[in-house]
Formats: structure tokens, C-alpha cells, sequence
């Protein structure tokens, strides 16, 4: 990769006993950190990282400098990250695949076969076991994806569905038994389906004329989040919402006239972290909402975009 200071390395070990690296616990020191993805401090709108900061938006760092790298999302204990990067620097030409690095930002590694497009937010399984990404179909226009499993070793690539429109983000429930993800089927509606680890009994949660993305289950398992568009004095602005594993209820969470994307959960459940544009702007900021009250929090400002095209944002929980 052009312009890289982190050398990629290609190397794939096999004999890995522990997904994480042999740590014997949580990495402590990573418990409220975001990992997001942002054109912050790169120099270039051209060249969105991975960056990291705690829950309160003080000690924002890049963890990558390689250009376009993006998606990031946690391991299960904190050790790891695991994010998209980039070597082709052409929409029309992709060569995007799935690297997972230390929760540092180094020994970054590509997991995903060469040659594979993959593309959105990747999962890692909460027991640990296996990673849930996208591949993405270079024949129809980037506009389709389909869910994958890989051991987090590079190993045993294996296909669980058939191709969906508009799909960019996969979450697991706690138990490592479900998949969810929102795409659009052959009848171009846009749904939240789950799914069995499996790939088996796939099952459309709603549906919504503006469209559901982003989905996102809460750490104690009784929510999902999701993007989807309400209508507000006349214009359509993206903002997030719950949707109740128990009773299907669904809620609006944010209000404001701003374009809310990407939510993600704090570990204790209470918060919903989101990327915020406001009209008219071209950058966007993180924020966290309170569920009990909608009080809002600015953990960054959109003084430097925070990359909504490219980024699912990552909460630890």
C-alpha cells in the first residue's frame, strides 16, 4: 500500500490456540474505549483511519495510517480489532479485505482470502469462535453483499446467505447463536433479518419503506438498534432507532433535525453512540444519547469528519 508507516503483513498463523492472542482475560485497559473511523488528523479527506478514544472523547489517536482503512470493530476480550483497509484507491476497482490488529494498532494482519471483496462492518463472535463479514459482489455495481463466516485465523471461509442489496453491517446476540443484518431481498425492500450462526432460518424482523441499517444489539440483549429516516417538518433525516426483542416495539430514539448514522451500545446498555451531521454540514461529529432521559452528549466535535460512508462505530461492551 502506497503511503503506509504500518506495514501489512500477509502472514496467517494456523496453529493460534487463542483467537485473541493467548491473553488470559479482558483487556481492562480498552473497557470504554470507541473505535471509529475518521478523516481526523490524516491530513487528506482522501484518507479516512481507525481511531480510537475513550467514552468521554478525550484520547482520540489514530490506530491506523495506511490510507482508507475503515469498519473497525472489537473482539470479544479487547485484544484485538478487526477493520477494512483499502490497497486500490478506486471505487470502480476495489481491493478491499478484512485485517485484524492489536488493539494498539500493530501486528495488522489480512484474515480474508485474496482476491475477496469484502466490504461494511465485520463481527466477531462474543464466545469467541468465529468472525461474521461481507463479501460484496464486483459484478452488480457495489450495490450487494452476502454473509461469510472465517475463523478469526484466516482459516475455513464459508458462505451463509444468498446476495442482499444494501447490506453494510452484522451484529451477533449474546450468545453467539444469532446473526442479524439489515438488507434489501429481491423484492428491493429494505428489512432487519436474523439468523442462525448456521446460515439457517432467515427471518425478516420489519421492514421499513425509508429503509433500516446499521443494526446493533445491545449488550444486556433486549434491544436492537438501527438507522432508518423519519420525517421531520417536511424533510427526511436519517435517526436512530430500538427495535424490542421481546415485544417487536419500535422506538425513535434521536429528534433532532440532524442525519444520525452507526449506532453502537455502552457496555452497561443505557447509551447509544451514533455519527451526527447537522444540515448542511459536511463533517460529522460522534454523540451518545441517553435512553432513560434523550439527553445528548457530544463525545467529539465535527471540527474533523467522522467518516459516515465508511465507518460502523464500535463501542466496547
Amino acid at each position: 500500500m502506497t503511503g503506509c508507516d504500518n506495514p501489512v503483513t500477509e502472514d496467517i498463523s494456523s496453529n493460534q490456540q487463542d483467537w485473541e492472542g493467548n491473553y488470559p482475560s479482558v483487556n481492562e485497559g480498552y473497557q470504554d474505549s470507541i473505535v471509529f473511523t475518521s478523516y481526523r488528523y490524516a491530513g487528506t479527506s482522501f484518507a479516512p483511519s481507525v481511531h480510537i478514544a475513550n467514552q468521554n472523547g478525550n484520547g482520540i489517536r489514530a490506530l491506523t495510517t495506511q490510507w482508507f482503512t475503515s469498519f473497525p470493530s472489537w473482539s470479544p476480550r479487547r485484544w484485538k480489532v478487526l477493520y477494512i483497509v483499502d490497497t486500490s484507491f478506486n471505487y470502480n476497482k476495489p481491493a478491499r479485505s478484512l485485517f485484524m490488529m492489536n488493539a494498539d494498532g500493530s501486528n495488522p494482519k489480512r484474515i480474508t482470502p485474496r482476491g475477496e471483496q469484502v466490504f461494511g462492518k465485520s463481527a466477531w463472535s462474543p464466545n469467541g469462535s468465529t468472525v461474521a463479514y461481507i463479501e460484496i459482489d464486483t459484478t452488480f455495481q457495489w450495490l450487494r453483499g452476502r454473509v461469510k463466516l472465517i475463523n478469526p485465523d484466516g482459516t475455513n471461509p464459508r458462505t451463509l446467505t444468498g446476495w442482499y442489496l444494501q447490506l453494510t453491517c452484522l451484529s451477533w446476540s449474546n450468545d453467539s447463536k444469532i446473526i442479524y443484518f439489515g438488507g434489501a431481498g429481491s423484492d428491493g425492500r429494505d428489512r432487519i433479518y436474523r439468523m442462525n450462526s448456521d446460515g439457517s432460518g432467515i427471518t425478516p424482523l420489519f421492514y421499513s419503506d425509508y429503509g433500516c441499517y446499521f443494526p446493533s444489539v445491545s449488550p444486556d440483549g433486549k434491544l436492537l438498534s438501527f438507522s432508518s429516516f423519519a420525517l421531520i417538518d417536511s424533510t427526511h433525516f436519517s435517526k436512530i432507532f430500538t427495535y424490542s426483542l421481546n415485544t417487536g416495539q419500535i422506538n425513535q430514539v434521536t429528534i433532532d433535525k440532524t442525519f444520525d448514522y452507526n449506532p453502537t451500545w455502552s457496555p452497561d446498555s443505557k447509551y447509544i453512540v451514533y455519527s451526527c451531521t447537522p444540515i448542511g454540514g459536511s463533517n460529522s461529529a460522534l454523540q451518545k444519547i441517553k435512553l432513560d432521559d434523550g439527553s445528548v452528549t457530544e463525545v467529539t466535535d465535527d471540527t474533523s469528519a467522522v467518516s459516515q460512508k465508511f465507518s460502523c462505530i464500535c463501542f466496547c461492551s
